[in-house]
C-alpha cells in the first residue's frame, strides 16, 4: 500500500500528527498519522498472516520538499514501530522530479506535457519502484 502524496500536498491541509506511543491508543483520523495507523492496524486485522509492504513515493516537485521528507519520516516509523515491510522509494530510488531529466518517466497531461511530476508512467514505475517494491517485499516476507 502507499499514502502521503495527498496528505502532504498544499490543497490537502491534512496535519501531520503525532505517533501513538501503543498500538491500541485512540488515533486522531483528521491527521495524516492517525489515518496511517488506523490503516496499518486494519490491514493486520482483516489480513493476519499476509505480507504487507508500504511503498514511500518518490520525491515530487509538485509537493513541498520538507513537507514530503516530515510526512515520509513520519510513515518510516510508523512501518516500523507496526513491523510492517516498506519500500522508500524517496529515499533510494533516482526518481526526483525536481531534475527535468526524470519529468518523461511520470504521465504526459495537457496541463503538463513534459510529465505531471506525481504519476509514474509504466517505465517509471518499471525502473524506480518495483526493484524496491519486490526487495523490500522479499525482506518482509523472510521475517
Amino acid at each position: 500500500f502507499n499514502g502521503g502524496t495527498n496528505d502532504s500536498s498544499d490543497k490537502a491541509g491534512i496535519p501531520v500528527g503525532t505517533i501513538t506511543e501503543d498500538f491500541d491508543d485512540e488515533r486522531d483520523l483528521s491527521t495524516f498519522c492517525g489515518g496511517f495507523e488506523e490503516i496499518i492496524s486494519m490491514l493486520k486485522e482483516a489480513y493476519p498472516n499476509a505480507t504487507i509492504v508500504y511503498s514511500r513515493a518518490h520525491i515530487m516537485d509538485r509537493r513541498d520538499y520538507k513537507t514530503q521528507l516530515i510526512y515520509g519520516e513520519e510513515a518510516i516509523k510508523m512501518c516500523k514501530k507496526w513491523d510492517i515491510g516498506y519500500a522508500d522509494i524517496f529515499e533510494e530510488s533516482d526518481l526526483n522530479t525536481y531534475l527535468d531529466r526524470y519529468l518523461p518517466y511520470t504521465m504526459i497531461t495537457e496541463e503538463f506535457p513534459s510529465g505531471d511530476m506525481v504519476h509514474p508512467t509504466y517505465e517509471g514505475y518499471k525502473l524506480f519502484y518495483i526493484p524496491y517494491i519486490e526487495d523490500a517485499f522479499y525482506k518482509a516476507y523472510k521475517n
